[in-house]
């Protein structure tokens, strides 16, 4: 494998787990955080979402990637005259 693309690779596997970190072992400030108003917890769930959000783009961009091409389907009917 091309040594840069390795890296690459390993980069996107540090994030991955530093987002899966935030999403599921932090920004509990309280146990509302979700709906809290206090600064920590908006800081705090904002952080959450933007990791939330990012892991779900990258699922829905690994699945559509992994999934076959459709083969393109060819008109058999005649041209008009």
């Amino acid at each position: 494998m091309n040594p840069e693309l390795a890296v690459l690779y390993a980069k996107l596997d540090i994030y991955g787990e530093a987002l899966q970190t935030i999403k599921h072992e932090s920004g509990a400030v309280c146990p509302n955080f979700m709906t809290c108003t206090c600064p920590p917890c908006r800081a705090s769930y904002g952080s959450w979402a933007l990791a939330s959000e990012a892991i779900e783009k990258a699922t829905k961009l690994s699945q559509s990637a992994s999934q076959p091409e459709k083969p393109m389907s060819v008109c058999t009917k005649d041209e008009p005259d």
